[in-house]
């Protein structure tokens, strides 16, 4: 397979391009649950800067106090500021950005406030937007056109801005699969510029593991989910213009909904979904993309959680993760131009002060499924660096699909900055990449810029 690796998209891939997305219900009681020390080492090599998106179901779903109130039966818990603390403790540790998701369903734009002000005041800096309800599609009516949705965020977001001036607002974060709403909620916003948020959020899932959980992993690549994929990300993307909202994030992600499938989502066929869409919605101009888990318990989905024994495990996902977060620092998204397509081939390249990366994911899983990819280079020489290939650790025939095994990281993300300074003196130049795709794989081939 032939392809030209071209000129830059003007999209950058930058350390909150890529981040984490957890349910607000890691704030119930004390925060007892988080395992403060285990997160902070199981998350100690990656580069600060990633965000943490607090929201998922359970934002609609909890009684904020602040004044130690009981919870009222008509919510699933109460949210504290203690709760708050013990998540900072691991956040600013790491440096990591939070995004804040308040509860929106209640209609109690003060108490959401008095939880904005409390955030400010525990994250700090770190606190980069607060996010007003999630999928609002659920429990607004349809008709007329989703009620007083844009004037309830219009208040909540006065009422926000009064406790945390200048705060970025976050919305509609909405299911990617609800276009109705998608469509009528960015319309409202074009229409009353008072409630255009800063940053236009939407939520997707490769794959519908409610209504199918059967889900195979093969089901994750196949044309029908490409198009899917394609067309909600295209419309999600020109909401955003619609509503004149300047950042776009797909602030819910993940491989299947519904907490996932084991044996799919939790295995090498998530981590090289993961890694596929992450590239291909920053290639798009999507400012971030959000994997949806659980910090606190365990689920299919979950690159990584806490297990009922108190230990912190990772699941496959979570080498796709760690790839993804070591590239984002601050690379540029170029474009890939095959001479010919396979379906089963995804390439992209990104673009540093004087490196580059170029990525080949192969999703056929049967031995002919191997191919050799030569990419043409952009401007300039180039020499190789190193190699990092994810692939299957399990080569058995027990379950007659590679995508199903489970997941090793060969090789690493190396320091791109630091080890091209030298530009590799002596190296001899390359015009083209190329790179031999085994079935059910992705390897990222990185070269350095020789100096003229």
């Amino acid at each position: 397979m032939h392809a030209q690796i071209v000129g830059e998209r003007g999209y950058g891939f930058v350390a909150d391009s890529v981040g984490l997305s957890v349910e607000s219900a890691i704030l119930a009681g004390n925060g007892k649950a988080i395992q403060k020390r285990a997160l902070t080492e199981a998350f100690k090599g990656f580069r600060p800067g990633m965000v943490l998106r607090i929201g998922g179901n359970t934002s609609d779903q909890m009684f904020w106090t602040s004044k130690g109130e009981s919870t009222p039966s008509s919510y699933r818990f109460s949210a504290t500021p203690k709760a708050m603390e013990n998540l900072a403790e691991v956040t600013k540790r790491l440096g990591w950005r939070v995004v804040m998701g308040v509860n929106l369903r209640s209609r109690d734009a003060r108490r959401a406030a008095d939880m904005a002000k409390h955030a400010h005041s525990i994250f700090g800096a770190s606190l980069t937007a607060v996010a007003i309800g999630n999928e609002p599609n659920v429990y607004y009516p349809s008709n007329p056109p989703f009620g007083t949705y844009a004037r309830d965020v219009r208040d909540y977001s006065n009422a926000i801005r009064e406790e945390v001036p200048g705060v970025r607002i976050q919305a509609p974060d909405s299911s990617g699969h609800r276009y109705d709403f998608i469509w009528s909620s960015a319309s409202q916003f074009a229409s009353n510029q008072v409630t255009t948020p800063d940053i236009y959020a939407a939520h997707f899932y490769g794959a519908q593991g409610c209504s199918t959980p059967t889900v195979r992993p093969r089901d994750l690549f196949t044309e029908f989910a490409d198009d899917r994929r394609d067309s909600s990300l295209r419309d999600i993307s020109r909401a955003a213009s619609l509503a004149n909202s300047p950042k776009v994030v797909l602030s819910e992600v993940n491989s299947v909904n519904c907490g996932g499938i084991v044996g799919t989502s939790n295995r090498l066929a998530g981590a090289l979904w993961m890694l596929d869409f992450a590239f291909d919605a920053a290639t798009r101009g999507f400012d971030g993309v959000y994997f949806h888990g659980s910090l606190t318990a365990c689920i299919a989905y979950s690159p990584i959680c806490v297990s009922d024994d108190r230990k912190v495990k990772k699941a496959d996902p979570f080498k796709a993760l760690t790839v993804l977060n070591g590239m984002a620092n601050g690379m540029a998204m170029l474009s890939v131009v095959p001479e010919d397509s396979m379906k089963n081939i995804r390439l992209y390249a990104l673009r540093g002060k004087r490196s580059l990366a170029f990525v080949v994911i192969n999703t056929g899983e049967s031995d002919t499924d191997g191919v050799d990819v030569d990419a043409v280079l952009p401007e300039g020489q180039f020499a190789e660096l190193s190699e990092l290939e994810m692939v299957t650790e399990d080569e058995t025939d027990t379950d007659g699909s590679r995508l199903a095994r489970k997941t090793s990281l060969r090789g690493s993300v190396p320091d791109l900055d630091s080890e091209c300074s030298d530009g590799l003196a002596g190296r001899d130049a390359a015009t083209s990449a190329r790179v031999t795709s085994e079935p059910a794989s992705a390897k990222i081939v990185y070269l350095c810029e020789l100096p003229n």
